[in-house]
């Protein structure tokens, strides 16, 4: 018997992958795993958008995006108390100091990892969104 999946039930998760198929993959393992919503996007420009737009509970950051490095992003976000997962098909991939405590998974990863990851994040949840 094989262990139960860990939930992420009604959680609002952003991803952000600039690689279409494993941007799709990831978000298909987090429905999965219980998410309410999730959102892909390319982008930091975009993640700022929907940041402004919806109330999240998590980031999933690609360290590289097309407009560049996540590491500001990440910071904003984890003012705001929102925690933050970085990913990286990078071997050589550096993590700013101040942000060296964020998990980091290094692609390719088991989707279970992320939403494992994920869980351990985030607080237990007390609220649902509208």
């Amino acid at each position: 018997m094989s262990a139960p999946t860990p939930s992420l039930a009604g959680r609002h998760i952003l991803i952000a992958e600039d690689e279409y198929l494993i941007a799709r993959d990831l978000e298909l393992t987090l429905i999965d795993a219980g998410c309410a919503k999730v959102f892909l996007v390319p982008s930091i420009a975009e993640c700022q958008h929907i940041r402004a737009q919806e109330r999240l509970d998590a980031f999933v950051l690609d360290l590289r995006l097309r407009d560049g490095d996540a590491s500001d992003f990440a910071r904003e976000v984890l003012a705001a108390g929102i925690p933050v997962v970085f990913i990286t098909g990078y071997e050589e991939a550096v993590i700013p100091e101040d942000l060296g405590h964020l998990p980091l998974l290094a692609k390719p990863f088991p989707r279970l990892q992320l939403v494992s990851t994920l869980v351990t994040a985030l607080p237990p949840a007390t609220e649902t969104h509208n």
